[in-house]
Order: C-alpha cells, then sequence, then structure tokens
C-alpha cells in the first residue's frame, strides 16, 4: 500500500512529509536502541542480572531524556494581543498551561543546569559508578565498566533527548495547529 492512500484516502503531499519524518525519527529510535542493546549484551558477556541493569539504566536515562526533550519541545503559541480569557465573539482560547507549564520548567532546568554545572558532572560519574559496581567494576578501583555505564547513561539520555524534542517541535506544533483550524472552523 502506498503513502498516500494510508487510512482510506488520498493524503496530501505535506502529510506524507510528516508520516515520512515521523518514521524517520522512529527508525533513528530503533536504530540507537539496536547500538545500546548490542553494546550491552557484548560488555555483559551475556549474562543475565548485568543486561538487566544495564537496560534498567538505559531505560531511565532514555526516560529523563524524553521528558526533558518533550519540555524544551512544546512549542509556544504566538502572542497577538487576544485576551487570553475570550475572543471577541465570546468563545474561548484554547488553554496553554502545556505551555506555560513547560516554560517554567524549562527556565527552572536551565537556571539549575548553569549553577549547579559542577555538580552535575560529579552526579552523572555517581551514577555511572554504580552501574559500574552492578556490572562488574570492583568496589576499590574504578574499571571499564564505569565507562561504560556513563556512555550509555549519556547516550541515552542525550538521543532520546534530541528524538522527542525533534518529535515534540514537529508533531505537537501539527496538534495545536489542527486545533486551531478545527476551533475556527466551528464558530
Amino acid at each position: 500500500m502506498r503513502p498516500s492512500t494510508w487510512f482510506g484516502g488520498r493524503l496530501g503531499k505535506e502529510r506524507v512529509r510528516q508520516i515520512r519524518f515521523s518514521s524517520g525519527l522512529l527508525t533513528a529510535g530503533a536504530v540507537w536502541s539496536g547500538v545500546a542493546l548490542a553494546g550491552v549484551l557484548m560488555y555483559t558477556g551475556l549474562r543475565p542480572s548485568k543486561i538487566a541493569i544495564s537496560i534498567l539504566a538505559a531505560f531511565a536515562a532514555a526516560a529523563v531524556g524524553a521528558l526533558v526533550g518533550f519540555l524544551f519541545g512544546v512549542p509556544r503559541s504566538r502572542s497577538d494581543g487576544v485576551p487570553e480569557a475570550a475572543t471577541q465573539d465570546g468563545t474561548f482560547v484554547p488553554n496553554t498551561n502545556l505551555e506555560q507549564v513547560s516554560d517554567w520548567l524549562t527556565k527552572i532546568i536551565v537556571g539549575v543546569g548553569l549553577i549547579q554545572f559542577r555538580q552535575i558532572g560529579a552526579t552523572i560519574y555517581d551514577m555511572g559508578r554504580a552501574v559500574g559496581l552492578a556490572i562488574g567494576d570492583s568496589p576499590g578501583a574504578v574499571g571499564s565498566s564505569t565507562t561504560f555505564g556513563i556512555a550509555l547513561l549519556v547516550g541515552s539520555t542525550l538521543i532520546t533527548f534530541l528524538l522527542v524534542y525533534m518529535w515534540t517541535t514537529t508533531r505537537l506544533y501539527e496538534v495545536f495547529q489542527s486545533g486551531n483550524e478545527d476551533g475556527a472552523g466551528s464558530r
């Protein structure tokens, strides 16, 4: 079935482009997941407990990256001077609480990140060290497992952040835009 006939009808070029972009992001996420899983399997020597710890650590880091990527990617509405409570014909405009919360949390994250920059590096090292101890480092020495743990955590966080940020800035914008168009057409 051709992409232009999905969902039982003809799709315009723009919609096909959107589907391809979303598919590209999904493919990039799948490739990263495959690379990370292959690395975990090779590094841990197929030991189930070490594989589980590594995958759970990567999943937790990816969840943090996804949340921050979503918060940073929420599109802002245009401020054109229309009061937020109601328009001239008495209909209400869409609620922008998600946008406001995203804006506040983004400012807090950036502010705390700038103030606590050194502490963030130490915390990443401590988390990588904990993963390293769980998958193979000796308690008294820093080894390659700590380096692997740090790389797994940072890589999972950054890749997921970028993918979710790109998806949110494009797809969520389209959802908001279609909601505005649907609301304007129903008046």
